[in-house]
């Protein structure tokens, strides 16, 4: 097990029931106290990214599944908008988590695979871009607990980071949260409490989904809290998966329906993530976008959003300003029509623009090209 920062490689012993699965940046706070009603939090919202591990698209109530319970993220869904084309930036989830935090392709900074490279000091993350816009900002997960909290480590993450913004709110700091769950990668272990409500299922798939349905209970969480401070509609709450789901059904039984491929894959199903964001001054409720969006996109987003200044290097994803606030159909949007959105994991390579889909799982030995709109499920190559 290991312990990200941003220049070293750290290993981390297992304590006392809990084992450190990727990192816990500690809490950073900028010099002197903005109020987060002020100047501030006139124009620059709270910003929350949560991220589930191995979570597929089709494992969530909002896409469609009956069977798992996510009540509290189809009430986010509802109030906010879905993103029915989002990406992570690679199928596994070390890369994937990089390009949130820079904006950039897993490649740019080095970290092309699960558990390998570092992120280079030269690299400007999100926090960076934050903090000096005087945000409090703090990150929390990835951890593993077992006994300690009987199954699932949910609720002991959401525990820290509720306590982070409610300080940061009483000293009256905007703030940046970082929530990156366990759940539900594997081992898919979950309480009493989750899994009866798919007893009749048993096995894995009881587990599973009662994983999920955790993680959702302090989604809802997180929700209240908001609403309970006042925060709601000055908080900005992105949800995603890092990739696709293990799909394994004798051990995490995901699903990427209806999309072909799991994680490792850069056919849909590794890379079509869950997705919503919610932001009730700005994005309008119930909505739901096929514009194409990536993990990328995090970054340049939120800095438009809060009036941020880049450093001058190049940034694989974009501004999504006009998809959250627009409120004209996707066809009409810039971004379909000029958007492309590359990939590369091991000797697999895609590139999409618009709904054409060029995949090789060989760097150009095989060519395909898709369909996407006509052919979701890349069962038919041009």
């Amino acid at each position: 097990m290991v312990l990200i920062v941003r220049q070293h490689w750290l290993p981390v012993p297992p304590l006392q029931g809990l084992t450190l699965v990727l990192f816990l940046l500690a809490l950073s706070q900028s010099v002197g106290k903005v109020s987060s009603q002020g100047a501030i939090g006139a124009t620059r919202p709270n910003v929350v990214l949560i991220m589930a591990d191995d979570l597929g698209w089709g494992d969530v109530g909002f896409n469609g599944n009956q069977v798992v319970q996510t009540p509290h993220l189809d009430a986010m869904a509802n109030n906010g908008l879905v993103f029915d084309r989002f990406y992570a930036a690679a199928p596994v989830c070390s890369p994937t988590r990089g390009s949130c935090l820079t904006g950039r392709h897993p490649y740019r900074y080095g970290i092309r695979t699960a558990n390998s490279g570092h992120l280079p000091e030269s690299e400007w993350t999100v926090a960076e871009c934050l903090r000096q816009l005087g945000y409090r900002a703090g990150h929390f997960g990835k951890w593993r607990v077992e006994d300690a909290l009987d199954g699932d480590d949910s609720a002991f993450i959401m525990d820290q980071a509720l306590a982070f913004m409610a300080d940061a709110n009483a000293h009256h700091m905007p703030f940046l949260t970082v929530i990156w769950f366990h759940a539900p990668h594997l081992p898919v272990v979950t309480g009493k409490k989750w899994s009866a409500l798919y007893q009749s299922l048993g096995g894995y798939h009881q587990h599973y989904y009662g994983c999920i349905s955790a993680l959702d209970h302090q989604v809802g969480r997180l929700r209240s809290f908001l609403k309970r401070e006042g925060l709601a509609d000055q908080t900005m709450i992105w949800f995603a998966s890092d990739n696709g789901p293990e799909g394994r059904s004798f051990s995490a039984p995901g699903s990427a329906w209806p999309f072909r491929g799991r994680k490792r894959s850069l056919l849909e199903g590794g890379i079509r993530v869950p997705a919503i964001v919610e932001w009730p001054a700005r994005v309008s409720a119930g909505r739901r976008t096929r514009v194409p969006a990536v993990t990328s996109d995090y970054l340049p987003t939120i800095a438009d959003f809060c009036g941020a200044t880049l450093p001058d290097k190049p940034y694989d994803g974009i501004s999504l300003r006009s998809v959250l606030v627009g409120s004209g159909k996707d066809a009409s949007s810039p971004i379909m029509a000029t958007r492309v959105i590359g990939f590369q994991s091991g000797p697999q390579v895609a590139w999409m623009k618009g709904a054409m889909k060029y995949y090789s799982p060989d760097q150009g030995e095989t060519e395909m090209l898709f369909d996407l709109d006509q052919d979701p499920e890349e069962a038919y190559d041009l």
